[in-house]
């Protein structure tokens, strides 16, 4: 996330926030942090397991809940929604793969391509040892907060509801305004959380308005062929099945 994408994407935490006393535009003692120091903050969801709920995990955000949306940098609660976005980049899809729990877990590999042999099921019926990502830049309406959706596993079908609501829609990207919410199913692996999207019904699912649209446009220019580095879950997942979009992770 570099400086000038810092200055067209104002997060709630650096505008909403900041007292009148405080000079906002004065960044004197971040000098020396670089792109590379900076994770884009993403858009999580709090599972029955997910340390965000866990009083004694050194990830706990007080009151959050199962089922709730949560900024993982700032650990804003947003809970289950409706929340309005703009989609300013939407990334190709990649597989991650990640080492098994037994030999300590964490990512292996960042980008596997969509057609290598670990995004597949193997002859015998093995599981592919890579997990399919769907990744989007948002920005959080009415706050412009910049933050990652990322989305695999049980998410999937909600990056596909996205993906075809972008591709039917006249204009650019970030022309349109989209609503995420969240909705709790079970199977008989156990009651999850999955994100749920469609287009906003507020400004008849378009960009609220044109300078909003016009900052929009900014950003996507800015980002546009920027490498962004998400805060991604580093526990291993779960391979994905023929039913993935059904199986909690």
């Amino acid at each position: 996330m570099t400086d000038e994408l810092v200055k067209q994407g104002t997060t709630a935490l650096a505008t909403n926030a900041t007292p009148s006393f405080v000079d906002a535009a004065d960044r004197s003692g971040t000098e020396h942090i670089e792109q590379k120091d900076l994770q884009m903050p993403r858009l999580g969801l709090a599972q029955k397991m997910s340390p965000q709920i866990e009083e004694t995990a050194s990830e706990y955000i007080e009151d959050l809940k199962f089922g709730d949306m949560f900024n993982s940098l700032t650990g804003e609660s947003y809970g289950r929604g409706p929340v309005d976005f703009m989609v300013i980049r939407a990334d190709r899809p990649r597989g991650i793969e990640f080492y098994p729990i037994d030999e300590g877990g964490g990512v292996k590999d960042m980008n596997v391509s969509r057609d290598d042999p670990r995004m597949q099921f193997g002859p015998d019926g093995a599981k592919p040892t890579a997990t399919l990502f769907y990744d989007y830049i948002i920005a959080l309406v009415p706050s412009m907060e910049l933050i990652a959706l990322s989305l695999k596993g049980s998410g999937l079908k909600a990056a596909r509801q996205l993906n075809g609501l972008m591709k039917l829609r006249s204009g650019p990207v970030f022309a349109g305004l989209y609503e995420a919410s969240v909705v709790i199913k079970s199977n008989d692996k156990g009651t999850y959380a999955v994100f749920q999207i469609r287009n906003s019904p507020r400004h008849n699912g378009w960009a609220p308005d044109e300078e909003t649209y016009n900052w929009a446009s900014g950003v996507f220019q800015n980002i546009a062929e920027k490498k962004i580095t998400v805060d991604l879950e580093e526990a291993p997942l779960k391979p994905l099945t023929t039913s993935s979009d059904e199986i909690p992770f």
